[in-house]
């Protein structure tokens, strides 16, 4: 799941925004374009006015080679074809809603010379050309674990078996969801200098009791500051600071049953959590910070039935 910032300080929902329209079906016809209930995080657009509509164009899983002829990568010479392309694609497509949906994560997105939103934000202004399969290339190629396979008439096979967890880790490796500082209040100590952590996603244990009513709990009590015992007989501090930016949350389903041994367990092991959109918390707070969900990644696993098999990855 991805979380955006959607606004600093506390959200309240106020009346109006939590009324709804009563009308009948019968007698009366409702426009196509309105909403029954308000949306006041997109209060923004008007969705009566065609310049506030934006078709996002969807990329194409792997290569389709006799539409792309001209897909091409800077380290890889001739044609490429790529394969599995599913896990990049889906969290490239979340990104893309948030850009659109949110103006406070688009104004952080232009302000980022990063490759990987750069190629996002280009699909949103002008759309998908065959440069846009030839970039996608050059970045999975180059930063990715991929494998190469040649092929007849100079064609090159580029399979990229991953998860959408690697492709974060991978394009987003500047913007981590939240930052964990550990510091010894020792100032002889040697381990007194500040140690920084990028935690690129957060693991959100449920089970069948007990799915999200704990979601907000589990962020509050994640940025709590901890102590533990140092080498030098002393005591360090970790911190956790959230990102300003967006959150990724990883949903890691254990039976009630295994839940207190899944500490002895492989998380690659666990099983696939089944829910519905409408439970999955809309709203997260962290002090003066307001996140807005703006997208879900559902897997489908592969015949290994592992976590971190190549499975299918499709995205709401």
């Amino acid at each position: 799941m991805i979380y955006s910032i959607l606004k600093y300080g506390n959200y309240v929902l106020s009346e109006e925004f939590l009324a709804r329209e009563g009308w009948d079906r019968k007698n009366k016809q409702r426009k196509s374009k309105s909403y029954l209930i308000p949306n006041p995080h997109l209060r923004y657009l008007d969705i009566n006015n065609s310049r506030s509509l934006k078709s996002l164009p969807i990329l194409k899983n792997g290569s389709r080679f006799k539409e792309l002829k001209s897909c091409k990568a800077q380290n890889l010479s001739g044609k490429v074809i790529l394969s599995n392309t599913c896990a990049f694609d889906t969290v490239a497509s979340l990104i893309m809603v948030s850009y659109c949906d949110s103006e406070n994560y688009a104004d952080k997105v232009d302000n980022q010379s990063n490759q990987f939103l750069n190629l996002i934000t280009n699909i949103v202004k002008y759309g998908i050309k065959s440069s846009t399969y030839s970039e996608r290339a050059n970045l999975i190629t180059n930063y990715m674990d991929v494998k190469i396979q040649s092929l007849d008439y100079d064609v090159t096979l580029a399979v990229c078996d991953t998860t959408a967890g690697h492709v974060i880790k991978k394009m987003l490796e500047d913007f981590p969801t939240a930052i964990e500082t550990k510091k010894c209040s020792n100032g002889k100590c040697r381990e007194s200098k500040n140690i920084q952590n990028n935690i690129m996603f957060l693991t959100y244990q449920v089970n069948n009791s007990q799915l999200f009513e704990g979601l907000q709990t589990f962020i509050s009590n994640r940025i709590l500051s901890e102590n533990s015992k140092c080498i030098e007989d002393c005591y360090t501090t970790i911190s956790t600071n959230l990102s300003d930016m967006h959150l990724f949350i990883d949903i890691l389903f254990w039976e009630e049953k295994d839940l207190d041994l899944s500490l002895q367990h492989s998380t690659e092991a666990a099983k696939i959590v089944q829910i519905r959109l409408c439970d999955i918390p809309q709203i997260l707070l962290n002090e003066n910070q307001t996140y807005e969900l703006r997208g879900v990644i559902s897997f489908l696993p592969g015949k290994s039935k592992l976590r971190n098999s190549v499975g299918h990855y499709k995205a709401y």
